[in-house]
């Protein structure tokens, strides 16, 4: 436990939470990018990256265009972020915040090696004190 207020195995114990946090949440931006960047494409023509082959074109291809993606780098924010184009969702979602998570899990896990932790029967996480 570091200085006594954050327990190091606190995201191994909180697994389960954390994922269906981040599937829930994963899908709902992708929802509302599909949306805004796929049926409403038309709302864009006018922003610097747009691409000739942004949205959806046909409802036919719902599903390949939800799992794949409507827009290669969608940005949003152009107001208030004219110097950078507006806020890339997609480096900020894979490189800031998607590499420092992972680095925090693979701590978190180490630490739960360590204090030797495992799970009860009943899925409720016990560490033993070393």
């Amino acid at each position: 436990c570091y200085a006594g207020i954050l327990d190091p195995t606190f995201v191994w114990k909180q697994m389960g939470a954390l994922l269906t946090g981040a599937v829930l949440s994963t899908f709902v931006v992708c929802v509302w990018m599909y949306i805004d960047f796929g049926l409403l494409w038309k709302r864009h023509v006018n922003d610097p990256e747009f691409e000739e082959d942004w949205g959806v074109f046909t409802l036919k291809e719902m599903a390949t265009d939800f799992w794949m993606g409507v827009a290669r780098n969608p940005r949003c924010l152009h107001s208030l972020l004219p110097s950078t184009g507006g806020f890339d969702i997609k480096r900020f979602s894979n490189a800031r915040a998607g590499l420092t998570i992972w680095i925090i899990c693979n701590w978190s896990y180490m630490a739960a090696i360590y204090f030797g932790c495992r799970l009860e029967a009943g899925g409720e996480p016990v560490c033993e004190a070393t």
